[in-house]
């Protein structure tokens, strides 16, 4: 008697499919970069249909957006415990926050490499508006959040929390272009020069953030001492 093969198809649940996607989508783009990967190679990896793809996401533009949006929902959760610890004020929080961050892009310095160049290109203005705004949809509520606790709390004198929330989101997208050709410098060799580059820009940075917060020069750590070094060496 022949055995009859079957074959067990895994039902997953709407969420997990959507999830397996975006997975998917942050491993090949973190590899190949964002232009080389195409949405067939993510529902080949993900293996499910194009069907399935195109009920989640309208385009793999749709699907950056998404993607965005949950890392930056990632680092707002690893920094959890930093923004609701009790002990901490403002400033300290505010700076805490930012150094996670900072950790983040250390941590994934090879792929931002390919994702900096791309979403850069002349051709990419409306790809780099879409992730400007899924990142500010998540972050931006809780750079509001924290300045506004340094309000009441007497330590920030800005002319607007929110105001200010949104130039220190807006510089950090703004800054891409400085770093895309901080790492040109790096790679050709010229290391020190790529971080003076970006260390001059962060120090101004810094600068017009303590100023509309009204606190002292040298308050808010935009980046500390050996991070563009390191993060400049991994991505040349």
């Amino acid at each position: 008697m022949t055995a009859i093969k079957t074959t067990v198809r895994i039902k997953r649940a709407p969420a997990e499919r959507r999830a397996q996607f975006l997975d998917c989508a942050q491993a090949l783009f973190f590899t190949r970069g964002y232009d080389a990967a195409t949405v067939n190679d993510i529902i080949e990896r993900a293996g499910l249909s194009k069907g399935a793809f195109y009920h989640y996401f309208d385009s793999k533009e749709a699907l950056l957006d998404a993607l965005t949006e949950r890392v930056a929902a990632q680092i707002v959760a690893d920094a959890e415990a930093v923004l609701e610890d009790p002990a901490l004020d403002a400033l300290s929080r505010l700076n805490a926050f930012l150094e996670q961050g900072r950790q983040w892009k250390i941590e994934r310095a090879p792929a931002l490499k390919s994702a900096y160049t791309a979403v850069l290109r002349a051709d990419n203005v409306m790809l780099n508006q879409r992730l400007i705004d899924a990142t500010a949809r998540v972050v931006l509520p809780v750079l509001t959040d924290i300045v506004r606790e340094g309000v009441r709390e007497g330590l920030f004198h800005p002319p607007s929390p929110e105001m200010v929330a949104e130039i220190l989101l807006q510089m950090s997208h703004a800054r891409m272009s400085v770093a895309v050709e901080a790492m040109a410098r790096a790679a050709a060799g010229d290391l020190d020069g790529a971080v003076a580059l970006l260390e001059s820009r962060l120090a101004d940075e810094s600068a017009v953030v303590e100023r509309l917060l009204g606190v002292a020069p040298g308050s808010v750590r935009l980046v500390e001492p050996g991070f563009l070094r390191a993060m400049l060496a991994a991505l040349s």
